[in-house]
C-alpha cells in the first residue's frame, strides 16, 4: 500500500473514532458500547503519539502506523458484528433498516403523507379510533390503558376504576357557551360513570387571552364541564339518571408534545412521547395478532413522522443515508463504517429514535429480518 492510500486509511479512521466519541455520549447506558468506545479512545490516544516515520514502545514491542489503524479498523468491525444482549448487532440492525427503506416498505403513515404532520383535529380523530375498544384495530383497549397509566384522581389511580371494555368515546364533543364564547373538547371518554376529558395540542398554545377579558382554555372547559353537563351529556346520548363528573369519578388530561402546564391545574400533563413509548412497548405484547401489531405499526410510524417529529420528509433523507451506508460498506468489503456512526450522530441531533424505528419495522414485518 503507498504513502497516500496509509494517510487516507488513517484519515478515514480518524474520523470514524471521532463519530464513536460522540455516539458514546449519546448511549451511556449500554455498557458493553462504552467498553467498546472506551478502548477505541485508548487506540486514538495511541495514535495521536505517532507520526509517519516514528514508532513508539507498546507493551514490549514496536507498533507501525499501519497496525495501529488495522487495530482501530478490526475494533469498529467487530463492534458492528457483534450481538447485545437482545440478540441483536448493529448489522442486524442496519439490515433492517436498508432493506425496508430499498424496497420491502415501511408502515403507512397517512395522515402525514397527506400534509397533515401537526393537523390537531385529524390526529384527533385518529386517536378517537385507536381508543375506542369496539374499533376494528384488533387493539382492544391497550391504547386507551396506555393513555390513562398511572393517571391519578382524589389520589387514586383512576385506571382502577375504569371499565375499560365497555369505554365510548367522542371527538368534537360541544361543551356549550362560557361567557358568550362557544367551547368543543378533543376528546371525551365515558364508561360506566367514569369520564375523561382531553384537550389536544400539538404545536396551538392554550387559547384564551386574559387581556381580552377571555378566560384560559382549559379554565372555560372545566366550567362548562359543570354548567353545562345536561348539553353534553344529551350530545352524546349519555343516559339521563347518569353521574355528573366530579372530581373523584373523572380525569382532565391536557395532552401536548413535551408536556405544557394547563391554566387550571385540574388538567393533568400528558405528552405524545410518553404516549409513544407506552404504545411502543406493547410491540413486545405475545397476545396481540399480527393484523394489530401492523396497525399499532402504522400507528406509531404516523405519530412519530406526524406530532413528534413533524417531518414528513425526514423519512427520504434517512432512505438516502441507508443506501449510501450500504454502498461504502459493499465497495470497502464491510469495513468502510463510517456512515453507518454518522447516522448516528444525524439521528440524534434530529431527534429521530433510531431504535424505535429499527423495532417498528421489525415488528411490521413479523421479525423476518433477523
Amino acid at each position: 500500500m503507498g504513502e497516500a492510500a496509509r494517510i487516507e486509511r488513517l484519515r478515514n479512521a480518524v474520523a470514524l473514532m471521532q463519530q464513536c466519541r460522540r455516539v458514546a455520549t449519546v448511549v451511556p447506558q449500554n455498557r458493553q458500547y462504552a467498553t467498546r468506545m472506551a478502548q477505541m479512545a485508548q487506540v486514538i490516544s495511541q495514535l495521536k503519539a505517532l507520526t509517519a516515520t516514528r514508532r513508539r514502545e507498546q507493551e514490549g514491542r514496536n507498533v507501525s502506523l499501519r497496525e495501529v489503524t488495522r487495530t482501530i479498523l478490526d475494533v469498529a468491525i467487530k463492534s458492528f458484528s457483534k450481538p447485545d444482549h437482545n440478540g441483536k448487532s448493529d448489522r442486524d440492525r442496519f439490515e433492517i433498516l436498508h432493506r425496508a427503506f430499498a424496497g420491502d416498505g415501511v408502515p403507512l403513515a397517512a395522515l402525514s403523507v397527506c400534509g397533515h404532520e401537526t393537523t390537531e383535529t385529524e390526529y384527533t380523530q385518529l386517536f378517537r379510533y385507536m381508543l375506542d375498544p369496539k374499533s376494528p384495530h384488533g387493539l382492544g383497549s391497550r391504547v386507551l390503558r396506555v393513555m390513562l397509566q398511572n393517571k391519578k384522581t382524589d389520589g387514586n389511580l383512576f385506571q382502577d376504576q375504569m371499565d375499560f371494555e365497555s369505554a365510548r368515546v367522542f371527538a368534537e364533543v360541544p361543551l356549550g357557551e362560557v361567557d358568550g364564547k362557544g367551547n368543543r373538547l378533543d376528546l371525551l371518554v365515558e364508561s360506566k360513570g367514569r369520564y375523561v376529558f382531553i384537550e389536544h395540542k400539538i404545536n396551538s398554545p392554550e387559547a384564551g387571552k386574559a387581556a381580552n377579558g377571555e378566560g384560559r382554555q382549559t379554565v372555560s372547559y372545566s366550567r362548562a364541564i359543570t354548567d353545562n353537563w345536561p348539553l353534553i351529556r344529551d350530545y352524546c346520548r349519555f343516559d339521563k339518571n347518569c353521574l355528573a363528573p366530579t372530581n373523584k369519578n373523572s380525569l382532565k388530561l391536557f395532552f401536548t408534545l413535551k408536556g405544557t402546564e394547563a391554566a387550571d391545574p385540574e388538567w393533568q400533563e400528558l405528552t405524545h412521547e410518553e404516549v409513544f413509548s407506552g404504545l411502543l412497548g406493547l410491540l413486545d405484547d405475545a397476545r396481540i395478532s399480527s393484523r394489530a401489531k401492523h396497525n399499532l405499526c402504522c400507528f406509531l410510524w404516523d405519530l412519530m413522522l406526524g406530532p413528534i417529529l413533524q417531518d414528513a420528509a425526514i423519512v427520504d433523507e434517512l432512505r438516502q443515508k441507508l443506501e449510501s451506508i450500504a454502498r461504502g460498506i459493499a465497495r470497502a468489503s464491510g469495513e468502510d463504517l463510517s456512515g453507518w456512526f454518522a447516522l448516528q450522530e444525524w439521528c440524534r441531533k434530529n431527534d429521530v429514535d433510531r431504535k424505535s424505528i429499527t423495532k417498528i419495522l421489525e415488528v411490521n414485518y413479523g421479525n423476518t429480518y433477523v
